[in-house]
């Protein structure tokens, strides 16, 4: 699926009516990405909530499922990460702009292309017809970039001076607007096994800084790749790591362990989970003996320039950002996913680890000692007992 594909799709016949009042009215896929941003619902229920039949809302969901949108578990449709961002990018969008101009631009690319082409330089209309000719597979038609002038004109996009037209202000802003969301867009589907697991609540990920970042795919023959990226940028000598986990894993904590050893400043969070499970580990309460393990449960190994925090809730990414310039991160077994099925992302653009920090020191700050997080556990099941 192409990037416009989508975005028509998206666009659906709601939209295209030509009165105010229906022109007003967002597109049913839209209205669906938006009920399901509050939590998730039936086909049944959404159809309620839309005063829409059950037919036109199953309609909408192959495409946005395909395109990993929303994803569906025993008849619950959910809203994704990758939804959840290109439905922020659509109101931003119609924020600025009136709303029946996007469907019409997103059918037909001869209205971006004429729209593009003045933004470059502007020009008369036998200029544009000549540039047309000479791009066979993508340039208008004679009558159609006639069609496009006198409407883009009247809409106020374009600008008349004596027969030279000229993109005015708000057809370059709208331009702009629109190539943004075609980027958005683009950066779902490029990124789409990966985007497709994290919840609604990542809606300000750095999508469109995926396009360079390494997709990592696990497979049925091959489930373990994702977890060997994690394991490969384990290195003794990184000045800082921040890690955020959510399982025990032999072999993550056979590579870690000498990156805990050494003068690495290593800050992680977990899981109250993992907390147990890491106690059951001998090789790990070995390792704190020999560091000191009272100063593990009160304050995380600290002695080591290492930090252990630890939260209540599940967590929805296995995170790994190696001296803040690379960023290794993966959907976490909380959000459903199964091995065979996990791909991560490898990447370096600073957006993306910037993202991974913020991330990281917000769940820092909530974050609490070993000590606190097994006096909170004991509480807990006394108060269920």
């Amino acid at each position: 699926m192409q990037a416009e594909d989508l975005l028509r799709s998206l666009l659906d016949s709601r939209s295209q009516s030509t009165t105010l009042a229906e022109a007003s009215v967002e597109p049913t896929r839209i209205q669906l990405l938006a009920v399901l941003r509050r939590e998730p619902r039936s086909a049944s229920e959404l159809a309620r909530e839309l005063s829409i039949s059950r037919q036109t809302v199953y309609r909408g969901f192959p495409t946005c499922i395909e395109s990993g949108l929303i994803r569906e578990d025993e008849g619950q449709y959910t809203l994704t990460c990758a939804g959840a961002y290109l439905l922020r990018r659509y109101r931003r969008f119609t924020r600025y702009e009136r709303i029946q101009i996007l469907p019409k631009i997103a059918r037909s690319k001869h209205r971006h292309w004429v729209l593009q082409t003045l933004s470059i330089q502007e020009s008369r209309r036998a200029t544009l017809n000549a540039i047309a000719q000479r791009e066979p597979d993508s340039g208008p038609s004679r009558s159609t970039i006639y069609r496009v002038l006198n409407e883009f004109t009247q809409e106020g996009y374009l600008e008349n001076s004596n027969g030279t037209y000229l993109i005015s202000k708000e057809g370059a802003q709208f331009l702009r607007e629109y190539e943004r969301l075609v980027r958005a867009v683009e950066g779902v589907l490029t990124a789409k096994a990966f985007l497709r697991w994290l919840p609604a609540e990542f809606d300000d990920y750095p999508i469109e800084e995926l396009g360079e970042a390494d997709m990592i795919y696990n497979t049925y023959k091959q489930p373990h790749l994702c977890l060997n990226a994690f394991v490969e940028v384990a290195d003794p000598e990184l000045e800082t790591f921040h890690g955020i986990g959510t399982i025990v894993s032999p072999a993550l904590a056979q590579a870690y362990r000498p990156v805990f050893r050494g003068d690495t400043k290593v800050r992680l969070v977990f899981t109250d989970d993992v907390l147990f499970e890491l106690h059951r580990d001998r090789e790990f309460m070995q390792f704190l003996k020999e560091q000191g393990y009272g100063s593990f449960i009160k304050r995380g190994l600290y002695a080591r320039s290492a930090e252990f925090r630890f939260v209540k809730e599940k967590l929805p990414l296995h995170v790994a950002v190696c001296d803040e310039d690379q960023v290794v991160m993966a959907p976490a077994p909380s959000t459903g996913v199964t091995e065979s099925e996990t791909t991560g992302i490898v990447s370096t653009n600073p957006q993306v680890i910037g993202w991974a920090l913020n991330y990281f020191e917000q769940l820092s700050s909530q974050g609490r000692s070993p000590l606190r997080a097994f006096f909170d556990n004991a509480v807990g099941r006394r108060k269920t007992a």
